[in-house]
């Protein structure tokens, strides 16, 4: 393990560890995506841009983000990445709700894992 001790969190790596390399990616498409809805919720709050478009390019970003995401849910659904992926939260809102059966067996391939 190697780390900055000023910053463990974001700087802390496990040498040959494939498990915390897919955790750091999805931490790094989580941060990503949530600049991306900050910016465009500044734009609209600012007026920059009206409903629909702010409506457009936020469903842009979050079906890129659940598309990245989904694909590491799905290479491997039983890992610790998978289950890290499902319960990241952007500006507090639940991207996928793992409450919600229904809808994650949509991410799953299949739903007897939840069950």
């Amino acid at each position: 393990m190697q780390a900055d001790a000023s910053n463990l969190y974001s700087s802390f790596t496990i040498v040959d560890s494939p498990t915390n390399d897919q955790l750091r990616e999805v931490d790094a498409l989580t941060i990503a995506a949530a600049g991306k809805i900050t910016g465009i919720e500044n734009l609209h709050k600012a007026k920059s841009i009206d409903d629909m478009t702010f409506i457009a390019r936020l469903d842009t970003v979050l079906t890129e983000y659940k598309s990245n995401i989904s694909r590491m849910i799905l290479g491997n659904p039983s890992s610790a990445a998978a289950y890290y992926a499902v319960f990241q939260k952007i500006n507090d809102y639940l991207i996928f709700n793992p409450y919600d059966k229904k809808r994650l067996c949509n991410v799953w391939s299949s739903c007897h894992i939840m069950e």
